[in-house]
């Protein structure tokens, strides 16, 4: 082969590597870009899912509140009405629900096959008919049949039934409603106070999920929009017959069945609908890059399913990926320069080579090895100098993001660490519900300074398993227990605040003993008053004296028993057996 050849292809090869060595870090950088970028996202979604569990758990503190305080508003509006709705003014309705300090109060009486809104101190809400509620309809009509209400949303008790936050049949401009009923039988009709979204909303405004969007959008520059998917129906088209109910020939959108939960969704890919449906069947975030208003964005979709909130969710995350590409085109560049100098360094070479071709063919050979091999390393060190430095700059980056509040920031990073601790204690436990339960638990009693402890050893088996008892009430029994057990033990001082739990499988039957101390001896009356609904040790709050009597309710609902003892001074247990199919 003649000189002239052999150069060129020394040339070809020398470039050939370039551009295949090139293109390799090129991509290998981009995917790492993109992949640091998801893990940020993650992090994102987890935070915003904290956050939005603990409001979620403030939620359901208020929601309990107001549906007591409406109870009261409806007990004492009866002990103000005659038992018959024809004696009743819409003017004394008004009058009682400016005087109790709710939005409105109606009333209800079956006519026919139906129950119809017969007096109201709104206009709006007067004639409605109740065929198209739903479990609204069912609720109503085993109240008035003297029934526990069953449907299985909302929070009953005897004589009482309050559902959950719903958009108002006679007012579609206010989507967030309480509506509460009771009827106890002295009447030929169901009263019914009610809350209206103006009085809800002030507790989004002042810590709801719309801030803690707000302020995420506002601690991370390049997050462009998050939104909360509803999965069940953002495939949906808007005028789907499910997103509405009807009333007198009026259509409703229904809260809970809005497409768009939190947060705003201007952003849109026709992509979405598939990515949402595959991050819940595979319950696993995925993601996938596009461009939207000429601008490249990186889509997130975080599926969330939480026992704090009634559907599971999806958090949808975009953030700009702008930087990325600024970055990958300087450094597509700079890879374009070095391929000229190379170019050009290989091409003097060459020109040298024909200058010596006189000389000895071994000198020559040695020469382009040499000069070859030197070019190579030169351009090794200097990819992996800008490789080390472009890492730097990422890391530096994630830090900055990550702790822009350096005091806050810190200890908000300990506490998720010794919260994620306690988590992790419950991996073994082989119940979801009752390992989410504990988890909970004692994340509440270290916040608290409560010393709880748990024993399941004597389990055994794979709990879920089981079947013949609903893991939301066995969540509903051991919560409210365990929840009593924590208030009373808040009273002591912290040396003394013991609370305990064991569970065990005994003959088909789940037993659960929830032990505490207390500030005295238990004395007999106070253990035989216990269960009755409406009795309480607790001298203040708007919920005193209903969780025992909704436990024993539950616990009686499975034929099962609940049982109080005093194993020893200042302490009281509490003993509940469950019957099961294993």
């Amino acid at each position: 082969m003649s000189i002239k050849n052999l150069s060129i292809v020394f040339l070809t090869v020398v470039l050939a590597v370039l551009v295949i060595n090139n293109t390799v870090f090129f991509y290998s950088t981009k995917n790492s870009l993109v992949t640091n970028m998801e893990s940020e996202l993650f992090t994102v979604s987890q935070q915003i899912q904290l956050s939005i569990d603990h409001v979620e758990y403030s939620y359901e503190t208020t929601d309990r509140l107001m549906s007591d305080s409406l109870k009261k508003v409806a007990i004492a509006a009866r002990n103000s009405l005659p038992a018959r709705y024809e004696e009743i003014t819409n003017e004394k309705l008004l009058q009682l629900s400016r005087l109790y300090h709710v939005s409105n109060i109606t009333l209800f009486a079956r006519q026919g096959n139906d129950i119809i809104s017969v007096r109201s101190s709104e206009p709006k809400e007067l004639n409605m008919n109740t065929r198209e509620w739903g479990n609204y309809h069912t609720a109503l009509s085993q109240l008035l049949n003297g029934e526990l209400v069953t449907v299985p949303e909302g929070t009953a008790s005897q004589n009482f039934w309050t559902g959950k936050l719903s958009g108002s049949a006679s007012n579609p401009d206010s989507p967030k409603n309480k509506f509460a009923y009771y009827y106890d039988g002295t009447t030929n009709y169901i009263i019914n106070p009610m809350i209206n979204s103006s009085a809800l909303q002030e507790l989004d405004s002042s810590g709801g999920t719309e801030l803690i969007v707000e302020e995420t959008l506002k601690n991370n520059s390049r997050l462009l929009e998050i939104t909360g998917f509803n999965p069940r129906t953002f495939s949906k088209p808007d005028d789907d017959p499910s997103f509405y109910t009807y009333t007198n020939q009026s259509r409703n959108l229904r809260y809970s069945e809005r497409k768009i939960l939190f947060g705003q969704y201007t952003k849109k890919s026709p992509e979405d609908i598939a990515f949402i449906e595959k991050a819940v069947s595979s319950n696993k975030p995925v993601s996938y890059t596009t461009k939207i208003d000429d601008r490249n964005v990186l889509k997130m979709f975080y599926p969330v399913k939480s026992e704090k909130v009634q559907f599971p969710y999806v958090i949808g995350l975009v953030t700009d990926m702008e930087h990325i590409h600024e970055s990958l085109n300087k450094q597509l560049f700079n890879f374009f320069l070095i391929i000229l100098l190379v170019s050009l360094a290989s091409f003097l070479l060459i020109v040298s080579l024909y200058k010596a071709i006189n000389r000895s063919k071994d000198s020559i050979a040695q020469t382009i090895q040499d000069n070859y091999t030197n070019e190579m390393n030169n351009l090794m060190v200097a990819i992996k100098g800008q490789n080390h430095d472009f890492a730097n700059h990422l890391t530096t980056i994630s830090c900055m993001v990550q702790l822009k509040k350096f005091d806050e920031t810190k200890k908000y990073i300990h506490e998720l660490v010794e919260e994620t601790r306690l988590v992790n204690e419950m991996v073994h436990v082989g119940h979801p519900a009752l390992a989410s339960l504990i988890s909970s638990k004692l994340t509440q009693s270290f916040m608290r300074k409560i010393h709880f402890t748990y024993d399941l050893d004597h389990l055994g088996g794979d709990l879920e398993s089981i079947s013949g008892l609903k893991s939301v009430d066995i969540v509903k029994i051991l919560g409210n227990l365990i929840d009593n057990a924590f208030d009373e033990v808040s009273h002591l001082d912290v040396e003394k605040r013991e609370v305990h739990l064991a569970c065990q499988l005994k003959e088909n039957h789940l037993i659960f003993h929830i032990s505490n101390t207390t500030a005295e001896p238990i004395s007999e009356d106070t253990l035989n008053a216990m269960f009755k609904s409406g009795y309480s040790t607790k001298t203040s709050g708007n919920h005193k004296g209903l969780g025992l009597a909704i436990v024993s309710q539950l616990v009686q609902r499975y034929k099962g028993s609940i049982s109080v003892q005093v194993p020893e001074i200042n302490k009281i247990q509490f003993t509940v057996i469950l019957p099961i199919d294993s």
